[in-house]
């Protein structure tokens, strides 16, 4: 596997790319990783409070590069404790229809912690929805690069009745069989948080690097 541990190397590879990430925040973990740790794009709309706005749509750009990266939350069910604002919200399968697509995008997009104290149903049609979009994107853009970020392991601690790995498991292989015979790249997130047993949503370091790798 190539390490992308390396500045130049990273920003060599997303030379004139958009990069739309759509999920939850261990997706949005990527472009503050992008723009905080190693410093390869700078924020364009990162300026209110931190606890206040984590909902928020975040873009970085490197304009040296021609680097577009985003990340935007997927809509509901989205537990947050915190008030947002919804006039910007989309189902993620619109927010894919309202992408041109071509050789130089790529989508990462996840689904999964937000649906794990929900019915299993609204789990189901949210990634039947997610697939249709992506038919209709890879018709009119077939070179488009979209990867499936399958959801980390989590806490152990933390209201385990509602958010249990057992939920996150079962919503892993009802992933796997809905996109199966699509063009998608899959991070096996679970497997590889599991293996490190790092048992935290958000994973260290170390383990962040080997998922964006």
């Amino acid at each position: 596997m190539t390490q992308f541990t390396d500045n130049d190397k990273l920003k060599d590879f997303l030379k004139g790319k958009k990069l739309f990430l759509m999920g939850d925040s261990t997706v949005r973990q990527y472009i503050r990783h992008f723009a905080e740790n190693i410093k390869i794009v700078d924020y364009f709309n990162h300026t209110e409070d931190e606890m206040q706005s984590w909902q928020k749509t975040l873009l970085a750009i490197n304009l040296e590069k021609f680097i577009y990266v985003q990340w935007k939350k997927h809509t509901f069910p989205f537990v947050s404790k915190t008030f947002y604002s919804i006039k910007e919200d989309a189902y993620m399968a619109r927010q894919i229809d309202q992408i041109g697509g071509g050789e130089n995008t790529i989508i990462v997009l996840t689904l999964g912690q937000h649906f794990r104290p929900f019915p299993f149903r609204t789990f189901i049609r949210s990634v039947l929805n997610v697939r249709r979009a992506l038919e209709r994107l890879f018709i009119r853009s077939p070179r488009t690069r979209v990867i499936i970020k399958e959801e980390n392991a989590r806490d152990m601690d933390i209201g385990m009745e509602r958010f249990s790995d057992f939920h996150g498991y079962v919503q892993y292989l009802a992933l796997r069989e809905i996109f199966k015979g699509l063009s998608v790249g899959f991070v096996d997130g679970l497997d590889m948080t599991i293996a490190y047993a790092c048992n935290v949503i958000h994973p260290p370091l170390e383990v962040l690097e080997n998922l964006i790798s």
